[in-house]
Order: C-alpha cells, then structure tokens, then sequence
C-alpha cells in the first residue's frame, strides 16, 4: 500500500526547488538567497535595562545587546502613561529595570480623534507585551 511520494508534488517534505513564492529545498528553505543580504532577523525578548544599556554597532542601526547583534525585540511592561499626538502614540512605560517611551506611529488624525483613542485607550495601568526596534531620536532611545 502506497500512501504519497509519487508524483511531482511528493516526496520532498513540502519543499520544491524553483516552486513559486520564495519556497526552497530543505536545504535551502528561503530558496537560494540569490544575491540579497538576509541579515539578522530574530526576535529577542529583553528588559528595559538591557534596551537603555545596548551600544550600537554602526550607523545603519544594528544595535548590540550582551554582545550580539539584535533587530526586533520585544518587552513586557507597566504602562504608567498613554500620550496620544497626530502622528504617533507615546507610552511611558517600566519593567522593574528601567524606563523608556514606546512609539507607535499613527495616520495622521484630528484633534477630536484623538480625543476619543485617549478616552478608549484601556493600556494606562496594565502590563502589554511590546514588540519593535530600538531607535534614538535627541540622544534618547526608545521602542518603535
């Protein structure tokens, strides 16, 4: 009895070399890379103090954190302040090891907008699991 592996769909554990849509091999499952430059793409959880304590490695913001390189991180915290402008959502928030501004950018929107986001907004005094990149605007850092 016979269950699969005939065909030109089977037998290579969901993967075909020159399939459409980025697929690869098992040996290459992003498909063969080609020239582009993967880069480092992981998701780190960390703690705020470890944000306030990373260097950063060079000037196309590749920020080290214990010595490694990191992209995306992600942070649990108190939201102790929620500050609604036209173009982004500002939250001043803490973990026990530091503090820091999260930044979420935003459509532009009216006045009366964002009236009615800080009236909804139920984050001020919960814990949120945030998830972004460092960045650094007037020597400060912050999460985007």
């Amino acid at each position: 009895m016979s269950f699969g592996s005939q065909g030109p769909y089977y037998g290579g554990g969901g993967f075909m070399k020159n399939s459409p849509g980025g697929f690869g091999t098992q040996a290459t499952p992003g498909g063969d890379g080609g020239n582009q430059k993967q880069g480092n793409r992981s998701l780190r959880p960390v703690n705020i103090a470890q944000v306030l304590e990373s260097k950063q490695s060079n000037s196309e913001n590749e920020w080290l954190i214990d010595g490694q390189p990191v992209t995306m991180i992600s942070v649990v915290v108190h939201v102790h302040e929620v500050s609604m402008q036209t173009t982004a959502d500002v939250y001043k928030v803490s973990d026990g090891s530091g503090q820091i501004e999260v930044r979420h950018w935003v459509e532009s929107r009216s006045p009366d907008d964002m009236e009615a986001d800080m009236e909804g907004s139920p984050l001020k005094g919960t814990y949120v699991k945030f998830v972004g990149m460092i960045r650094t605007f007037s020597d400060r850092k912050h999460i985007n």
